[in-house]
């Protein structure tokens, strides 16, 4: 079997999805956009789950590498805040730049469309992540809280600059003050104050 035609398949399923919604695109008009007989679509996904599930790890995969470019670029950095940063400035450029991923990605996230199974794959892919943010907040720079905490406070800011960001249409400097005081709001908000 073709993994272009896979990737042509996962790619129709972001695109379809994204502008009909999951119950109005059928696996038809999936195959259409694809360029590939509909019987073809059931060769590597035997039912419209696998493929969300397929279209899901496959944008957890793309975030996880644009992530990980900046761990590793950091190198072995000790201190937490370069680091938090460095993934604050990857997250919100990579949803910036694949803003129908990102909101994608979001509401697949929420919904009950995604198997336990695939959700417990793509979280799995994050454990290096897990790991990182276990550490951080063991170093005493971090206010105590849980990880599971500090990653949905995380995201949820993410989410309002890359919102704010691609609603305002900034751009250049304009989108780099922007992510810049995003990031000082929530550095603040959780860093270890000696007042």
């Amino acid at each position: 079997m073709s993994s272009d035609k896979k990737q042509q398949l996962i790619q129709a399923g972001i695109d379809l999805f994204s502008q009909r919604g999951f119950w109005n695109t059928s696996t038809a008009s999936i195959a259409k956009h694809a360029n590939v007989a509909t019987g073809t679509l059931f060769n590597y996904f035997p039912s419209k789950e696998s493929l969300i599930d397929a279209v899901y790890l496959h944008m957890k995969t793309q975030l996880l590498e644009e992530l990980s470019g900046s761990l590793v670029q950091l190198g072995e950095q000790q201190q937490v805040k370069p680091v938090v940063e460095a993934l604050w400035y990857r997250y919100i450029s990579w949803g910036i730049k694949n803003p129908v991923e990102h909101d994608l990605l979001n509401q697949l996230k929420l919904s009950d469309l995604v198997s336990s199974e695939a959700k417990d794959r793509g979280m799995a892919s994050f454990s290096d992540f897990n790991l990182h943010m276990q550490n951080w907040l063991a170093s005493g720079e971090l206010k105590e809280m849980d990880t599971g905490f500090f990653a949905e406070l995380m995201l949820a800011q993410m989410q309002a600059s890359i919102d704010y960001a691609i609603g305002h249409n900034l751009a250049d400097m304009a989108l780099a003050k922007h992510i810049l005081l995003g990031f000082s709001v929530f550095w603040d908000g959780i860093r270890v104050t000696t007042d």
